[in-house]
């Protein structure tokens, strides 16, 4: 603690002494000098510091470089995603429908009855009770194009 009183006492004793500081070239002529005080190079590198801070805060505040900080997010950025999450969510309905077709059109294929209606989207304006699943012709001949075709796909798979 005492040698902490000292250090501040040798510092900040003689903060209005005068001083000088003489700028030489290389042959000791002297090119400038100035008259300084502790007080004057402490005020004068506040000062110092103080304007390099608030240049360059005005630098990144009001040009492109503000993009750099991480976490600052560019308003039309802000934009693009908030629209991105809407195409999801459109795309996420489509995709739960066609996965819905294709299970129904697989039930179809295999001549079962959809054991659950409830997932299916219904019209609210056609009557549904008087739908009757049975094999017709025209089912067996697409069945059997449906399994020609899947069965050329599969030879050309394993080939």
């Amino acid at each position: 603690m005492k040698r902490i009183k000292k250090i501040y006492r040798k510092l900040f004793s003689d903060v209005h002494s005068k001083y000088r500081l003489v700028l030489r070239d290389g042959s000791f002529r002297e090119v400038f000098s100035f008259r300084l005080s502790r007080f004057n190079v402490i005020v004068g590198g506040g000062i110092a510091l103080f304007l390099v801070i608030s240049a360059t805060i005005l630098l990144i505040a009001f040009t492109p470089l503000k993009q750099i900080i991480p976490g600052y997010m560019r308003e039309d950025f802000v934009s693009m995603a908030h629209d991105d999450r809407i195409r999801i969510d459109s795309l996420i309905n489509v995709v739960e429908a066609q996965s819905l077709m294709l299970g129904i059109m697989q039930n179809v294929m295999e001549n079962k009855v959809p054991a659950d209606e409830a997932n299916v989207v219904k019209d609210s304006l056609k009557n549904y009770s008087d739908i009757s699943y049975r094999i017709s012709v025209q089912d067996s001949i697409l069945r059997r194009q449906v399994e020609a075709v899947a069965h050329q796909f599969a030879v050309r798979e394993s080939k």
